[in-house]
């Protein structure tokens, strides 16, 4: 018999404070997502630090944008591209994290869905890798039923708290 185990990640932003990622690597996290940036001016005060850090543990690593609606998606990626600047072999795809809190101003479905799709060429076309998106079965149901969409790894949001 085979056993499959499970792989192991987290993500993280400013909210985590300081971390101790020799303890996050013994307790068998493999890979992490760092918070990078947020629409098109803001950048995670410890995503540099936590960039590093990752890379210092040898945990597989990530960096994320949660896209909001308060700016088109070319000038968001391009925010996203800046701060990230490369993509190494071994690091993990670029994730866009699409949730009810982006929605700051009133859009159609079809403006949020083409501008999210911009933001996904831009990431794809600068790095040469497919973006993963991660978002919940409830917002993905609404804003992500366009065919296009199919084209992409959905990482859906499970909420864990240990001790649950």
């Amino acid at each position: 018999m085979v056993v499959v185990k499970p792989a192991l990640g987290i993500d993280v932003s400013h909210f985590q404070g300081k971390i101790n990622w020799e303890e996050i690597k013994q307790n068998n996290i493999t890979f992490a997502y760092a918070k990078a940036t947020e629409g098109h001016t803001y950048v995670d005060p410890k995503f540099n630090l936590n960039w590093k850090n990752m890379s210092s543990a040898n945990i597989a690593k990530g960096a994320y944008h949660f896209y909001t609606t308060s700016s088109n998606g070319i000038t968001q990626a391009q925010h996203y591209i800046n701060t990230v600047k490369e993509i190494s072999k071994g690091d993990l795809p670029p994730v866009l994290d699409l949730e009810q809190g982006g929605l700051m101003d009133k859009v159609t479905i079809e403006e949020y869905q083409n501008e999210v799709i911009s933001w996904l060429n831009e990431v794809e076309t600068k790095f040469g890798v497919k973006p993963i998106i991660y978002t919940n079965n409830p917002f993905a149901n609404t804003y992500l039923n366009k065919p296009h969409f199919a084209n992409y790894v959905l990482w859906i949001a499970e909420v864990w708290c240990k001790g649950s």
